[in-house]
């Protein structure tokens, strides 16, 4: 192909991904709908992750954000220095936070106020149309 018709053919699957970008966010909002996906997601609405229920995969993210006044207020009332799940800015490592605070579970309770978990909008994860369509005997 010469240099003209690939970037001809480019456009047009540029196109065609932004149609189907599109219609997959319209039928992943029609699915969320539905009365079946809902009492699917209801589990996940308190802790997020996600759940499969015949051959569908939902899930919820979560994310957590630190408040960083709060960080520093903890740190004060333990005057303790050297946290391993600390960084400059107080970027936290939820992994080595979370085993520091299983070590430490007394220690932990200071820094409890300054967590903020937040979950997103559920979603479709994945689709196994085998287990979907597969007839419950």
């Amino acid at each position: 192909m010469k240099y003209a018709e690939l970037v001809e053919a480019l456009d047009v699957a540029k196109k065609q991904k932004k149609l189907i970008e599109s219609k997959i966010k319209k039928l992943s909002s029609q699915v969320l709908e539905c009365q079946e996906a809902q009492d699917s997601v209801l589990p996940l609405s308190n802790q997020g992750g996600e759940r499969t229920v015949k051959g569908v995969t939902f899930e919820v993210k979560r994310t957590y954000e630190w408040n960083q006044s709060q960080i520093d207020a903890a740190l004060s009332l333990l005057k303790v220095e050297g946290f391993p799940f600390l960084s400059q800015l107080f970027k936290v490592d939820m992994k080595q936070y979370k085993d520091w605070a299983l070590l430490n579970p007394k220690s932990a309770q200071v820094f409890s106020s300054a967590l903020a978990t937040k979950l997103g909008d559920p979603t479709v994860k994945k689709i196994d149309l085998d287990k979907f369509n597969l007839k419950e005997e």
